[in-house]
């Protein structure tokens, strides 16, 4: 039976270090967490004023919320010790002058740093949090972002791509999937997929990737190997093993092995358990 929750078009979900889960409750312009098998808000509101169009989140070691704040093209960062919110509307680049973000969607938070899709400015961008400055790879439209925890290299999807890409020492090569749209198992570039969106590194380093087009989720190991962990590239909803999703946008791992994902279109999160069986969660 499907779980009633007033999701609308959920783009994210993420864990913190308690392995606690949260949403991007997107369209409803806030940000909400599961708790006791329903969704409490954390921050937002439908008035749109404090957050607008949500498009991603992750946390900082210290369990502080930073989410993209697309519509606003700004950072938010809510800290956990105190509740307060603080926004971030300018970074300064390598030349020093501040700059505004352009449409930020998906990030990610590794060593300290904020990794941010900046997706209007073309560029992927590694923030310092305390001195509001970065680092800028020229990349055209990022969407997706994902620093491998095992590699440090960072992974990351295109609008208009079928690929997903990673940045090894400066420079950029696909890791899976080719420029033709496909939905294709195996080995790097022999793979395909259609319109990939988010991404999530697990700790083993392999890549969980929201083939959005396909209505599936795909894994990409860490030599670079792709399977398809549930979806058959039918949209639709059903759980269990013959799972069916309808453009999910956002994945990452909890705990115990299992993966979770913003089934955007369905307005669910859903779970994949290591069995590969999947259960509507919210």
């Amino acid at each position: 039976m499907s779980k009633a929750s007033n999701l609308l078009f959920p783009y994210s979900v993420r864990t913190n270090s308690k392995g606690e889960l949260y949403v991007t409750d997107t369209f409803n312009h806030r940000i909400r967490k599961l708790e006791k098998d329903r969704l409490v808000g954390v921050t937002g509101g439908s008035d749109g004023s404090s957050l607008r169009f949500p498009a991603d989140m992750a946390f900082t070691e210290t369990n502080d919320l930073v989410i993209s704040d697309s519509d606003h093209d700004q950072l938010v960062v809510l800290k956990s010790r105190t509740g307060q919110l603080s926004k971030l509307k300018e970074i300064s680049i390598q030349s020093g002058k501040p700059e505004p973000f352009g449409s930020p969607t998906q990030l990610d938070v590794f060593a300290g740093s904020v990794y941010l899709a900046d997706t209007l400015k073309n560029r992927i961008l590694i923030i310092n949090l305390d001195s509001k400055s970065a680092k800028s790879i020229e990349v055209h439209k990022p969407l997706g972002i994902a620093v491998n925890r095992k590699t440090g290299n960072i992974t990351f999807t295109q609008r208009g791509s079928n690929s997903v890409f990673v940045c090894k020492n400066g420079n950029i090569e696909p890791l899976a999937g080719s420029s033709l749209f496909g939905f294709t198992d195996g080995q790097g570039t022999a793979a395909s997929f259609f319109e990939p969106y988010g991404l999530s590194s697990k700790e083993d380093g392999s890549i969980l990737v929201a083939d959005a087009g396909n209505h599936s989720i795909r894994e990409v190991s860490l030599d670079g190997y792709v399977t398809t962990l549930a979806g058959n590239r039918t949209k639709g909803f059903a759980d269990g093993t013959e799972a069916l999703f309808h453009y999910p946008m956002g994945v990452t791992s909890g705990p115990d092995g299992v993966v979770f994902v913003a089934d955007t279109y369905n307005h669910k999160i859903r779970k994949i358990f290591p069995n590969l069986e999947v259960e509507t969660v919210a």
